[in-house]
């Protein structure tokens, strides 16, 4: 969730600030005379956001009033003021595979998986493997979301993570969790400084 924003439903709260206002501040950031997609031509040209992107080329598009506001990715928004509001739990994907691209008959509700299928079934899944070369199946990832952005692990990855021993040991004889300062777990740290303060 973006940081300053208050909890609940992002799908209620963008319901409850739509209106005609809005409706106009956002497409003010639309250029309708955008690229048409190579791959599927019949859906004609992309409405291509000009405003705030992430790095990936999403838009960003702020909702709310200053201090209660919240960010969301454009091509929502989009498919929200036509009358299809996308739940927490789905996202916006794209037909046209243009993440900038908000016009909204070129956009689909669904599932991260939905969309990976959907790449996949295009021949444009660019990440059929992991940075360590596990396949990037739907058994194989952990879908999160964090800052408000769903992401993906490899669960493969995760596991040999977790089998591989710390070498950040506690410096307490006997113990082997992680240290957290002073080369100790915070059991012995928080040990270590009262026995200090009685010490003084």
């Amino acid at each position: 969730m973006p940081q300053g924003s208050p909890r609940g439903s992002m799908a209620a709260f963008l319901a409850d600030h739509l209106d005609e206002r809005l409706a106009a501040r956002f497409w003010a950031k639309v250029n309708k005379n955008g690229p048409i997609p190579e791959h599927k031509p019949e859906l004609g040209p992309c409405w291509v956001w000009t405003a705030a992107t992430d790095p990936r080329g999403y838009g960003r598009f702020g909702v709310g009033s200053h201090g209660l506001n919240r960010v969301y990715f454009a091509h929502r928004v989009s498919l929200a003021l036509a009358g299809q509001m996308p739940p927490d739990e789905l996202q916006g994907c794209h037909h046209c595979d243009n993440p900038p691209c908000v016009r909204p008959d070129h956009l689909f509700i669904g599932t991260l998986l939905d969309n990976m299928a959907d790449m996949a079934a295009k021949g444009r899944n660019h990440d059929d493997v992991c940075r360590n070369g596990h396949p990037c199946t739907p058994e194989n990832t952990h879908i999160y979301e964090w800052g408000g952005y769903e992401l993906r692990r490899c669960r493969a990855c995760d596991r040999a993570r977790d089998r591989k021993p710390s070498s950040r040991k506690c410096g307490e004889p006997g113990c082997d969790n992680a240290h957290a300062a002073k080369g100790l777990c915070g059991t012995h740290y928080m040990r270590e400084k009262r026995r200090q303060r009685a010490a003084a």
